[in-house]
């Protein structure tokens, strides 16, 4: 008689996920706060960063730096593609120190250096078109001398030129001396000027150029006014057709252009929706009118 052992099977465990489940999401917390606690944190850099570098690059850049006598910057404009300042604040019908002065701007990104004449009238400044990409100091020169750039007051204004080809010149003119920072310490103990060029894509958000048609505006009388009269056409229609031509022709060299009335309706130049109002809000860097002698 041959006998067959009683094979008796293992009692399955059943995993109770209710409290498996919360044990792991608990411990996987507790690691991960121990793990932040004991090991140490990784660095951040805050610092302002030029020329492609790090934040903290740029500071021992700037660290080696030596700046000797200053001269103070206090106001600053824009006209067209053209940047003006001024030693002493905005005052129309008076010439200010810079005027007719040498500017040095020292690229600090090439360790080139460039010279322009500030000359007095308002579009022959700082040519921004013509601007390098990179980071720049300022001197201004005074008789033999040379003195970089300072301001009282902290500041940081952008400036944009005009497109061309979908891209503009981005200029960011700043003081701040905590820009750069050595060893949790200021380097500079005044706030120097510098400028940061950077080429960028255009936005399109403003208009570049503005163009006035002369003529079709209402007299004091009410009357429409047309302008002189050639060959059986008038000045409006002759001036508003050489505008749309000219639209045309810049719109292809990639520049967002405004054309300030149309041929059918009266627009005024000046007073509440007037030409010049809108030309001012269009934000354009150039207004022109198209005029007969």
């Amino acid at each position: 008689m041959q006998l067959k052992p009683n094979y008796v099977p293992k009692e399955k465990t059943k995993v109770n996920y209710k409290i498996v489940v919360p044990f792991i999401v608990v411990a996987a917390i507790l690691f991960y706060f121990a793990l932040s606690k004991f090991l140490p944190d990784e660095e951040v850099d805050k610092g302002y960063a030029i020329c492609n570098l790090s934040g903290k690059e740029s500071a021992k850049l700037m660290n080696k730096r030596e700046y000797g006598p200053s001269m103070l910057l206090e106001d600053y404009a824009q006209y067209g593609e053209s940047l003006a300042l001024y030693h002493e604040a905005i005052s129309f019908g008076t010439k200010d120190l810079f005027s007719g002065k040498t500017l040095f701007l020292n690229n600090l990104c090439h360790d080139d250096e460039r010279a322009y004449m500030m000359d007095v009238p308002l579009d022959r400044k700082l040519p921004m078109q013509e601007l390098d990409d990179g980071f720049y100091e300022l001197e201004v020169l005074e008789g033999l001398d040379r003195f970089f750039l300072r301001s009282d007051d902290i500041f940081e204004e952008t400036f944009y030129t005009t497109a061309r080809n979908g891209y503009v010149k981005k200029i960011d003119l700043m003081a701040n001396k905590d820009l750069f920072k050595f060893d949790e310490e200021s380097i500079h103990d005044e706030h120097y000027v510098y400028m940061n060029v950077e080429t960028v894509k255009a936005e399109q958000s403003d208009y570049d150029i503005v163009i006035d048609p002369a003529a079709l505006t209402v007299n004091a009388e009410g009357y429409v006014y047309y302008g002189y009269s050639v060959d059986g056409k008038t000045e409006s229609d002759y001036t508003y057709e050489i505008a749309k031509v000219l639209e045309t022709k810049l719109k292809e060299k990639g520049l967002k252009v405004k054309v300030l009335r149309d041929n059918d309706e009266p627009k005024n130049l000046s007073g509440p929706g007037g030409r010049l109002e809108e030309a001012y809000e269009s934000g354009a860097k150039y207004y022109v009118t198209l005029a007969f002698p």
